[in-house]
């Protein structure tokens, strides 16, 4: 049902967790036992002090590198008060919010040179976590859609990750924690015009297998419901593209029985998956 895979870690940030110390052996046989026909990995680069870290993957890529094999990042949108802070002192540590009650500018940790510099042949961005926002649904929703407008808007990022999948998370009036478990929460405006924007702007958009479809603690109905949502994404124009988003904690699962039944039901097949614009 999918050939190609293009969110992969193997460094060891936002808990990635290989057993070994040298993954990508392993990661090279499973993909061949899976009979994938390209792949790329993508570690986080969340502030511009971790690209000592992007620098260890390319050195591991540069190792192993094949037609099919490539080099790519995540980029995570920031506040732009952590972005100039990390900035001019090399980390987070000593960093101190400076308050406000209104949402912190967006911000990315790479320019687009230091981008080209370090190889990288694709970028994934993708929203993390509200910049100073409440997390009342409403509030996260507004700030899901302002990082994701931004994301498909900026000329470094070539595929959205995982959009609204990390949206897990809400409070309610007594400020007890509810699952978001339901697409039909955020408007139809919002999911339209995110569409929109990253068709208009050449973008990818990302089928993300773990931040949905593997998580047990996740409904049926809101798995069906986000497939239909890609699919219409694709009947669009945007071009789609398939991340596992696996961190090695169980090394490279094979993720095709569990895809199948939701791919099949929203009339997808193998051929409709694209890889991205390599640089």
């Amino acid at each position: 049902m999918y050939k190609s895979d293009y969110h992969i870690h193997i460094e060891n940030l936002c808990g990635a967790g290989w057993k070994t110390p040298d993954p990508l052996p392993e990661l090279l046989l499973s993909m061949k036992n899976q009979n994938m026909d390209s792949f790329g990995t993508s570690d986080h680069v969340n502030y511009h002090s971790w690209t000592a870290f992007l620098n260890k993957s390319k050195q591991r890529f540069e190792r192993y590198k094949t037609d099919f094999f490539h080099f790519g990042m995540e980029l995570t949108t920031i506040s732009a008060y952590e972005e100039a802070y990390d900035r001019r002192y090399g980390s987070l540590d000593g960093y101190v919010h400076p308050g406000g009650d209104r949402p912190d500018d967006i911000a990315l940790p790479l320019y687009r040179e230091e981008i080209i510099n370090c190889g990288v042949e694709y970028v994934i961005g993708a929203a993390h976590f509200p910049l100073n926002t409440p997390k009342i649904l409403s509030s996260m929703i507004n700030e899901f859609y302002r990082q994701q407008i931004y994301l498909a808007r900026d000329k470094r990022i070539d595929i959205i990750g995982h959009p609204w999948g990390l949206l897990e998370t809400y409070s309610d009036s007594n400020g007890n924690k509810i699952k978001f478990d339901n697409m039909e929460s955020i408007p139809r405006s919002m999911q339209n015009e995110l569409s929109a924007a990253i068709k208009e702007n050449n973008k990818f958009v990302e089928l993300n297998i773990t931040k949905v479809f593997a998580r047990t603690d996740c409904p049926e109905r809101f798995k069906y419901q986000y497939m239909d949502y890609i699919r219409e994404m694709f009947e669009a124009g945007v071009p789609v593209t398939i991340g596992s988003d696996v961190h090695g904690v169980n090394g490279y699962p094979d993720y095709h029985s569990l895809m199948e039944p939701y791919l099949l039901a929203a009339g997808f097949k193998a051929s409709d998956f694209s890889s991205p614009n390599f640089r």
